[in-house]
């Protein structure tokens, strides 16, 4: 992952930042730009604190729920941190993440977004299921679980959209922390927080981050 740390000073100089955080602060500009072969997705963010480091963790979590948004059946986009850019003045932290145009435009990605539902119950349905069929049915019940885990959906209409059952377990430390809940279900590798049977964000296992995906 390339990442451009840039870190405005403000002592002796006047802070010259890039051209398109004006832009995006000032609502001028998109926060998705189409240049070349790549796509890229800018967020600006702060804490109340100030913190720069909370403040750039933030901008770029908010990013990467633009790209989950554009692509919920993947559950690892292959994008990358292109810059980020702290003001003092306004203190705020503006990320750019980019992400190739082939990959957005792959008929791979097309066919996985349309088959994964018709895949999975097509394994399942098998008479006979081996250890490979498992794991890709495990696999598909996580991206799945992404795509419909949307903030506010009740639990019968997940199970209705994503053809998928849900079993509440109490006790989960991450949605306790992250989404105050302390339900949660399993799909695969996905983890769904419930707040009285509504979705309140999911949590992946791999990488052990929490999302809140919006409507």
């Amino acid at each position: 992952m390339a990442l451009t740390l840039i870190s405005a000073c403000a002592h002796e100089s006047k802070i010259v930042r890039p051209q398109w955080v004006e832009g995006v602060r000032s609502g001028d500009e998109a926060l998705k730009v189409v240049q070349g072969d790549k796509i890229f997705y800018r967020r600006i963010a702060s804490v109340s604190d100030k913190n720069q480091t909370a403040s750039c963790d933030l901008a770029a979590t908010r990013a990467q729920e633009d790209l989950q948004k554009e692509f919920p059946d993947i559950p690892r986009i292959p994008f990358t941190v292109e810059v980020m850019f702290y003001d003092p003045e306004y203190q705020d932290c503006a990320v750019t993440l980019s992400l190739s145009k082939n990959f957005s435009q792959s008929e791979e990605l097309k066919a996985r977004k349309i088959d994964a539902l018709a895949r999975k119950n097509a394994l399942e349905n098998q008479s006979e299921i081996n250890e490979h069929d498992v794991a890709e049915i495990l696999q598909l019940k996580a991206e799945i679980a992404q795509r419909f885990a949307l903030e506010g959906l009740t639990r019968s209409e997940f199970e209705k959209f994503a053809q998928d059952s849900v079993s509440l377990i109490d006790g989960s430390p991450r949605c306790s922390q992250i989404f105050q809940t302390s339900s949660y279900s399993i799909h695969g590798s996905t983890q769904i927080c419930w707040r009285n049977d509504v979705i309140a964000g999911y949590c992946t296992q791999s990488d052990g981050k929490c999302w809140i995906k919006r409507p």
